[in-house]
């Protein structure tokens, strides 16, 4: 009975695995790649220097990779370190609302009303906004620069050492959008050329 009842455990497992990986990829992602498209147009809100500041990082390349990685870790675990607070401040209200005695809810609960009176649910939407709409910042640019190199990659072996050359030094002195368009139409030129197959990217 243990034995089946373990072997029962290991196929949920799997099949559970199997569906999960199916829903990321055909559902979670491509919803999380919308929502950060939302968030980076909120975030920018129509200010160039900004947004030019984030084809300024993807010029960067895969210099700061390791570093970006820590970084967005740490951006992770503030947001779920903020949406818990979130949480904190839907629980006291609703515990409020039951009009719970104070002198009977014991010091948990007299604690929770002072953290309460310090903060507020704005703030915490300030801040939950300004960390996704920077996390959403930081990973365009890292799939931005990871594309302009897999691009450059497929065409290197159909260009001279002059051209190839050009393009990664053009490619580290991206200051804005129309630089980076720029150069990706150049390089989908020469792919086309040679009939070369270059993945999609959706520009923001």
């Amino acid at each position: 009975m243990m034995n089946k009842t373990r072997i029962g455990t290991w196929i949920a497992a799997i099949v559970l695995g199997v569906v999960g990986s199916g829903v990321w990829e055909n559902v979670v992602r491509p919803l999380l790649s919308w929502a950060s498209e939302k968030l980076l147009y909120i975030g920018t809100l129509g200010a160039t220097s900004y947004l030019n500041s984030i084809y300024v990082d993807i010029a960067r390349g895969q210099y700061e990779r390791a570093a970006l990685s820590n970084y967005l870790l740490t951006m992770g675990f503030a947001s779920v370190s903020i949406g818990g607070l979130v949480t904190l401040y839907f629980l006291i209200r609703f515990t409020r609302k039951r009009e719970i005695n104070l002198e009977q809810s014991g010091p948990l609960y007299r604690r929770l009303e002072r953290f309460n009176s310090f903060f507020s649910m704005p703030i915490f939407l300030f801040l939950l906004t300004f960390l996704f709409v920077n996390f959403a910042r930081d990973t365009y640019a890292v799939r931005a620069a990871n594309h302009l190199v897999q691009v450059q990659t497929i065409v290197a072996p159909y260009v001279d050492e002059r051209t190839r050359l050009e393009l990664a030094s053009r490619s580290a002195q991206i200051q804005n959008r129309d630089d980076y368009v720029k150069l990706l139409n150049e390089i989908d030129t020469i792919a086309t050329k040679n009939k070369l197959y270059t993945p999609k990217f959706k520009v923001f």
